[in-house]
C-alpha cells in the first residue's frame, strides 16, 4: 500500500547475478515517496540477470526504478506486488512467469507493465487497487485466477494466448482490449472485453 511501511523495507537493491528473493514475512523495496521512483532502485548494473521469488511471503516493489535490463522473473510462491510509481519490470522481451502457487499483484500502478507474462495453472493475478494496465502479451497455461478488487480495474491491452482458462474473481472488471485467442474459455460473473 502507499501508506507508511510497517514491515521491513529497503530503498536500493543491486543484483550481482541471478538472484532469489523471498522469505516468510512481508518486505518491500520501497521509495520513501512512492510517487517518486528516483528515490529507490532495483539495479542489475545493466546486466540481464534473472530474478526468482520464492516462499509464502509478499515482496513489494513500491515506487521503484527498475533496471531496464532486468531479465526473466519467476514467481514460484507467495506474492510479488508491483505498486505506485514503479517504472516496470525490466526488459519487455524477457518473461515474467507466475507459477501455480504464485501470485502477481498490482496496486495503484502509475505506469503500465510492459513485460511478456506466462501464467501457469493455478496462478493468480490480483488487481488490488486502482486502474492498472498491462501492455505486454499474456500466455495462459491452465486455469488462471484474475481477482479484480472493488474500486478499480485491470486492463490487458495486448494479445492473450494459450490453452488456458480465465477465472474471474473479485468485485470489479477485467478489461481486454487486445486480441484474445486463448482456448480455455472465461468463467465468472465479471469481465468486459472492450
Amino acid at each position: 500500500n502507499n501508506g507508511a511501511a510497517v514491515f521491513p523495507a529497503l530503498a536500493n537493491l543491486t543484483l550481482a547475478g541471478d538472484t532469489t528473493i523471498g522469505g516468510n514475512g512481508r518486505w518491500d523495496l520501497r521509495s520513501p515517496v512512492t510517487s517518486d521512483p528516483t528515490q529507490a532502485s532495483l539495479s542489475t548494473g545493466g546486466h540481464d540477470y534473472n530474478l526468482t521469488k520464492v516462499g509464502p511471503n509478499q515482496v513489494g516493489l513500491v515506487g521503484v526504478t527498475v533496471d531496464p535490463a532486468l531479465g526473466d522473473i519467476d514467481v514460484q510462491g507467495g506474492i510479488l506486488s508491483i505498486e505506485a510509481a514503479t517504472t516496470g519490470l525490466g526488459d519487455p522481451t524477457d518473461t515474467l512467469t507466475v507459477e501455480g502457487t504464485g501470485s502477481l499483484q498490482f496496486y495503484q500502478m502509475a505506469n503500465p507493465l510492459n513485460k511478456k507474462m506466462a501464467l501457469e495453472d493455478g496462478s493468480t493475478v490480483i488487481s488490488q487497487s486502482g486502474n492498472n494496465l498491462v501492455t505486454g502479451p499474456v500466455e495462459l497455461d491452465g486455469a488462471v485466477n484474475f481477482f479484480v478488487n472493488s474500486g478499480g480495474s485491470l486492463t490487458l491491452s495486448n494479445a492473450i494466448t494459450g490453452a488456458g482458462t480465465i477465472v474471474l474473481l473479485g468485485t470489479n472488471t477485467l478489461i481486454e482490449t487486445g486480441s484474445d485467442s486463448h482456448s480455455g474459455g472465461t468463467y465468472g460473473e465479471l469481465g468486459i472485453r472492450v
